[in-house]
């Protein structure tokens, strides 16, 4: 089968995107597909022994059943819970795009399904010079987009369907996050609302979670 690979990303921070990485990596498995995953940065890792823990990417190392190494899943990871390019710049740390590219290459040619996981939302910056949205043009990769469904939902999956549009990526899917920790579900009228109108005026496929 043709190897495929995707790009999470997200409408901002702390809505879901591991949570929903992870769910697909449990999905691709359960079809029978290997999985791979990365994580190329997290920020606001934790200290266990004096070295950084990177939480994210291990609830997707596990969530794929993989055996490569930490280091090939995430490259960088910060103690600063900021953008990687501001944790980097305060923690005296450099970031090489090509390090990203060949880690990704290594996993990715050892599995059927390879998911990749951003660091923020779409247009967080990565470096000085790039988002998230460029580092996934870089890597060839189409995106998900994963969207808090609350009101406000259509707007801000709107702006990051055209934000990756217009830069060239393809959009796969959104997400529509429906956790408890998202809002006051009973009482949001929103919710009835935003898969429909996302999908007909994005154009996109939109899957409900939660």
């Amino acid at each position: 089968m043709t190897k495929r690979a995707y790009f999470i990303i997200a409408t901002d921070t702390g809505v879901g995107k591991t949570f929903i990485a992870c769910g697909l990596a449990k999905a691709f498995r359960s079809m029978g597909l290997s999985v791979g995953v990365m994580k190329p940065f997290e920020s606001g890792c934790g200290v266990r022994n004096g070295a950084l823990v990177p939480a994210d990417a291990l609830a997707l190392i596990k969530a794929a059943s993989s055996t490569d190494p930490l280091d090939l899943v995430n490259p960088y990871r910060f103690r600063a819970a900021l953008a990687p390019n501001i944790a980097a710049r305060l923690e005296r740390k450099k970031i090489n795009l090509e390090k990203i590219k060949k880690a990704f290459k290594m996993i990715a040619d050892g599995y059927d399904v390879t998911l990749v996981e951003g660091a923020g939302g779409i247009l967080s910056p990565i470096t000085n010079a790039m988002s998230n949205a460029d580092l996934a043009l870089l890597m060839g990769l189409p995106v998900i987009i994963v969207v808090p469904s609350r009101l406000g939902a259509i707007n801000q999956a709107l702006l990051a369907i055209e934000a990756a549009r217009t830069r060239g990526l393809e959009v796969s899917a959104v997400v529509l996050n429906r956790l408890p920790q998202m809002g006051h579900r009973g009482s949001d009228n929103s919710l009835r609302y935003n898969r429909g109108e996302i999908k007909h005026i994005g154009g996109v496929e939109v899957v409900e979670v939660g």
